[in-house]
Order: structure tokens, then sequence, then C-alpha cells
């Protein structure tokens, strides 16, 4: 959420490096139904700063970025990280 927990890439890089999963999406929180009694309309972020946020994330991470989807009728924002040195169908192929 935009002014909540977009800050410290440097850490949640850190802790994504820890954790060491095969994708890391970076979503974006929305402003809809009983949030919107607690939260602000400023807390949701728009697209171009997920993708920000997500490639501050890139800078100090094992993780490169792959895709970023911009859906907003669908409510969807997000930005898609890979392993890197990892390929798709390497982790396609694991999961079978």
């Amino acid at each position: 959420m935009k002014g909540i927990n977009m800050t410290g890439p440097k850490q949640w890089a850190e802790l994504i490096n820890r954790s060491k999963p095969w994708f890391v999406e970076v979503k974006a929180y929305m402003f809809v139904g009983f949030s919107k009694k607690r939260m602000v309309f400023e807390n949701m972020p728009r697209h171009p700063d997920i993708v920000e946020f997500a490639n501050k994330i890139v800078k100090y991470s094992d993780y490169s970025s792959l895709t970023s989807m911009s859906e907003v009728g669908s409510c969807s924002l997000r930005k898609i990280m890979q392993k890197t040195g990892l390929s798709i169908s390497e982790s396609l192929k694991s999961l079978q």
C-alpha cells in the first residue's frame, strides 16, 4: 500500500532472496470494499508506482523483471519478477 509498505526496497529484496521463490509478484492495493473504511484513496498505488517499486527491489535482489500488467478494468495492477538465471520452462518442468 502506497505510503505504508512500499518502502525499504533493499529490505524487501533481502527477504525475497532469503526465501528463494521462483517468482515474485508485486501487486497493488485496491481501494474497494471494506478497506474504504480504514484506508484512503491515496494508499492505492498506480501501475507506474508498482513498476517503479518493483524495479527498486530488482536492483538489490537476485531477480529480474519478467513482465508488467495493468488491467484497471479487472483491478489487476502488478509487476512480476523471476529468479535470475531461471527460465520459465525450467520452472514449469519442476512442477510436473
